[in-house]
């Protein structure tokens, strides 16, 4: 990546940190950043994505590594006690369209558990040991 795309990559995750605890759609932060130039977009995308910089959430909803850990914690100060969706929305700060990607992100990496309508948080020791082992 050269000097000029590097740029272009810090300005989006500046862009996905600054938005809280919500993500972004990724069209519209390429387009804010690289204005339409297809190919220079397809460079960032796949830079930021092979390095960790970005995390996809759903096919449209973008974030950053930060942004998620920000919202663990955040959700791991309700005390372990079990939340619902709306509660988490609340917590976070952000919108409903935003919360179930997120939830469903934390649920694959074994951040949360689902408890029927609710979730609830694993502890960081046993998240750790459940996203090592093997998938499959």
């Amino acid at each position: 990546l050269g000097k000029s795309a590097k740029k272009q990559a810090d300005r989006i995750v500046e862009l996905l940190n600054g938005d809280s605890c919500s993500p972004r759609n990724w069209s519209d932060c390429l387009d804010e950043v690289a204005r339409g130039d297809k190919k220079t977009q397809s460079k960032l995308e796949d830079y930021l994505f092979s390095t960790l910089a970005t995390v996809r959430l759903s096919e449209k909803l973008v974030t950053t590594p930060e942004v998620l850990e920000t919202a663990r914690q955040k959700l791991g100060q309700q005390g372990g006690q079990e939340f619902t969706a709306s509660e988490a929305r609340q917590v976070l700060e952000t919108s409903r369209k935003c919360i179930i990607p997120i939830l469903e992100w934390m649920d694959r990496q074994g951040w949360t558990i689902r408890i029927g309508d609710g979730r609830k948080m694993v502890p960081r020791q046993q998240s750790v040991q459940a996203s090592s082992e093997p998938q499959g």
